[in-house]
């Protein structure tokens, strides 16, 4: 599994669970980057600078990164957890949400969900 936009302290605890991680600064370098190399989902912060993780996901779902990466999962890893906040993130376009501070454990079956093949059994990874 390729995973993308995943905060700096989070990376090696997916790379030690067998994931390729790649790492970008703001939401217009991960449209860039999605645009040049095919990933199987995006985790996205929503609070990043010169796009907001939310910009990038509509920008995303519009095909601004790709026709073919406009339905591509899309993680929202933040600290917002106020209440609506889960709402308002989904109705952004984004598949999940996950508030900071997360778990390897948490993660990694949030990612199971998302990138869940038809047949695939989620809770076997």
């Amino acid at each position: 599994h390729a995973i993308k936009l995943l905060p700096g302290q989070l990376r090696q605890g997916l790379q030690s669970v067998l994931h390729h991680v790649h790492v970008v600064e703001d939401g217009l370098q991960a449209l860039a980057e999605l645009a040049r190399q095919q990933f199987d989902c995006v985790i996205i912060d929503v609070q990043m600078p010169a796009m907001s993780g939310v910009e990038a996901t509509k920008a995303i779902r519009r095909g601004e990164a790709g026709e073919a990466n406009a339905g591509i999962p899309v993680l929202a890893m933040t600290a917002h957890a106020m209440v609506g906040d889960k709402e308002s993130f989904l109705g952004a376009g984004m598949n999940g949400y996950i508030a900071k501070p997360v778990t390897a454990d948490e993660l990694e079956l949030l990612l199971a969900e998302l990138t869940a093949r038809p047949g695939d059994d989620p809770s076997r990874t």
